[in-house]
């Protein structure tokens, strides 16, 4: 699916590219469009994961000398994305050779926190000992925190980074030799 799109994604640059080229005139404004639109394109250089996580809380309270638990679940479903943030670049056109070289520096993959929808989240309730040891919205806020920070950490082990820069290689190269350029691009 992700080929799908990638393929898509880059017909689209292309078909654009073609155009901006045909519509440029003069070497100092073929020369501007390129790092502008290397700018714009960059922006759809995008990988989008949509992920789900369980979390289970629990929290223990010794009342007259037993333990009661309070236990609950928490299913989380949300969007993480993955995008190149082009002002971490440094771009060298040399339109001699028609080439441009992208360098990015370290960091400029940004990783968004994740976006839940409406009824992206469950709370379920498993174990609630009202009287001695109640849940109260801040073990519920906890947990909720807990996941979240789960959902972006299963992203990053899942290769949402490395997975955003070879679509942002993809795109750009694309791109570029679209417009008669080559190119490398390289992420530190």
């Amino acid at each position: 699916m992700k080929s799908i799109i990638t393929i898509v994604a880059s017909l689209i640059v292309g078909v654009a590219a073609m155009y901006l080229y045909a519509e440029v005139s003069g070497d100092k404004t073929e020369a501007n469009v390129t790092v502008n639109s290397i700018k714009k394109i960059a922006e759809l250089a995008t990988v989008e994961y949509n992920m789900s996580v369980i979390v289970e809380r629990e929290k223990t309270k010794k009342v007259l000398l037993k333990l009661k638990t309070a236990k609950f679940l928490i299913l989380l479903s949300g969007k993480v994305k993955g995008s190149v943030d082009l002002n971490q670049a440094k771009v060298n056109i040399n339109k001699e050779k028609k080439r441009v070289d992208v360098v990015f520096r370290k960091g400029a993959v940004k990783v968004s926190n994740p976006e839940i929808a409406p009824k992206g989240m469950k709370i379920i309730t498993i174990v609630n000992p009202k009287l001695f040891n109640k849940l109260k919205d801040s073990d519920f806020n906890q947990g909720q925190e807990i996941a979240i920070a789960k959902l972006r950490k299963s992203a990053l082990d899942n290769g949402i980074i490395r997975e955003t820069k070879n679509e942002a290689i993809v795109v750009l190269t694309n791109f570029l030799d679209a417009l008669g350029y080559t190119s490398k691009i390289v992420f530190k």
